[in-house]
């Protein structure tokens, strides 16, 4: 089977962040829950005043194209001093499990600048309302030797009764000429049989395709047919991200580039006319819908398209 161009109309910004003390600035890692027939829970990252990131969402009928409603305060705040999500706290993935939901994060700390540290934690739900809480003040993914920098953005399917994990793993940090830091990640895949322990043995899933490519961030996996379809960030250089499409016919766990076939980059559009991130793609009436960022990491909000 040859897969094809894929053709994407852009919608615009749909949701901007809500410029008080907790929500200054950006909504980042759109991460979507459907909860009925047209309407979905965005969750997403904003910065308050201190530039430090909390979890927001808003609800969404994508049918009407309207916000209905939306979180005022942070639904996972940070962790305390010293704790693994102290700098931010992320949403990156959420499935729905046994009657709960279970979103993971990413819980961010600052080192000596520009070095940081990422860890992955897990939030579940503890009604029908969605109200989460964090399962542990401790990361369940931490760097280990397959991952020696930094482990961030999960991407989680459960298939069979087994949790699959796609995620970011930094692998290395190297000094350019001017003395700067340059981080490396690509992404890796885990399994799990609770969702909370989970297993690594360095197995890439999606590697770098270009010489000058450094990062690879949050996939966003569909399995259509026996194929499985990834959408991703990636950034070559000092070039802004990019949108990234592979696709993996072994059951997902080796991935084939083929960001020639993504069909969406960056606009004249002054939100994402350097950058595009962070997609997530979901698939309502028979097409497919991708939530994602532009410049800055989303500094200007959430934007949609829809598959043409």
């Amino acid at each position: 089977m040859v897969s094809k161009m894929q053709k994407w109309k852009k919608l615009g910004l749909i949701f901007r962040p809500l410029e008080n003390k907790n929500s200054f600035s950006h909504c980042q890692h759109p991460t979507p829950l459907k909860l009925s027939n047209s309407i979905y829970r965005i969750f997403y990252g904003s910065r308050n005043v201190n530039n430090l990131t909390q979890v927001f969402y808003f609800d969404f009928n994508i049918d009407s194209f309207k916000i209905l409603s939306y979180s005022k305060n942070p639904i996972l705040k940070l962790g305390d001093t010293g704790f693994f999500d102290q700098h931010g706290i992320y949403p990156s993935s959420i499935i729905e499990d046994r009657g709960k939901a279970l979103l993971y994060t990413i819980g961010f700390t600052q080192g000596c600048r520009p070095l940081y540290y990422t860890r992955i934690g897990l939030a579940i739900s503890i009604d029908k309302e969605l109200e989460l809480k964090k399962y542990s003040i401790a990361p369940i993914i931490n760097i280990s030797e397959y991952d020696p920098c930094t482990v961030t953005g999960p991407f989680v399917l459960k298939e069979n009764g087994q949790y699959r994990m796609w995620y970011v793993s930094g692998y290395k940090w190297d000094e350019d000429q001017d003395g700067s830091l340059q981080s490396f990640y690509n992404i890796k895949y885990a399994e799990s049989k609770d969702g909370i322990e989970w297993k690594r043995n360095g197995l890439i899933s999606i590697a770098h395709a270009y010489p000058e490519e450094t990062n690879i961030a949050r996939p966003w996996i569909l399995k259509e047919k026996d194929i499985y379809k990834a959408w991703f960030s990636y950034n070559c250089g000092k070039e802004g991200y990019r949108i990234g499409y592979a696709e993996s016919r072994d059951g997902g766990y080796v991935f084939e580039r083929m960001d020639h076939l993504v069909g969406l980059t960056v606009s004249e559009e002054p939100w994402e006319n350097e950058a595009i991130c962070y997609p997530a793609v979901i698939i309502h009436n028979d097409k497919k819908y991708m939530f994602y960022n532009g410049n800055k990491f989303g500094k200007d909000g959430i934007a949609l398209a829809v598959e043409d």
